[in-house]
């Protein structure tokens, strides 16, 4: 499943985690929303991953945006006509070495995103890294692609938010009930913009 280039990367990367001083590396992909979904694992599971995949249940990455199940678990085809996902099966995550960092904010952490792939080593339908592959294969040459890129620019009000200064979007428009402070009095939420 890998690249000549993806083999000797791993074989370097496996060099480099008996020299890192690690306490956990995240396996991580992308659920089929974007959302990263991860399993920490010790540095000696990540060699193991390396040469052979880490098994997941394919429950964990075919999660609505709401966290619900999308599929029928257990009725033949997964209830979308691929007999691949009857019985909700466990798929393989295969770590991508050249994707491996450690994360500067978390001493002794790394992270590796992987891809997803059935156990006979078909790529998961659902995985938006292979669909991505997928898609790029199809276009030309050439590719444009067209971004919207929103930020936000904000300035540090108070330095200390309270409880009433925080609002629900409904409370924005007055439709919330009061709720009860950590003091047991009503209070009644309230927007404060500036």
């Amino acid at each position: 499943m890998w690249s000549d280039a993806q083999r000797r990367q791993a074989a370097e990367l496996a060099q480099r985690l008996a020299q890192e001083k690690l306490d956990l590396v995240r396996l991580a992909w992308a659920d089929p929303h974007g959302a990263a979904r991860a399993k920490a694992v010790a540095p000696p599971v990540l060699r193991e991953a390396l040469a052979n995949g880490y098994n997941i249940n394919v429950a964990t990455t075919t999660l609505d945006a709401s966290g619900a199940r999308v599929f029928q678990s257990f009725t033949r085809g997964g209830g979308m006509g691929l007999a691949e996902m009857t019985g909700s099966p466990n798929i393989v995550i295969v770590p991508d070495p050249a994707t491996f960092r450690l994360l500067p904010w978390a001493p002794g952490v790394g992270w590796i995103l992987c891809d997803e792939y059935f156990r006979d080593g078909t790529p998961f339908h659902f995985s938006p890294r292979h669909l991505l592959r997928k898609q790029l294969a199809r276009t030309s040459s050439e590719l444009r692609i067209g971004l919207e890129i929103e930020w936000y620019l904000a300035r540090v009000v108070k330095e200390r938010l309270a409880e009433d200064m925080s609002v629900r979007p409904a409370c924005a428009a007055g439709r919330c009930a009061p709720r009860r402070s950590s003091r047991g009095t009503r209070t009644t939420p309230r927007a404060t913009w500036t």
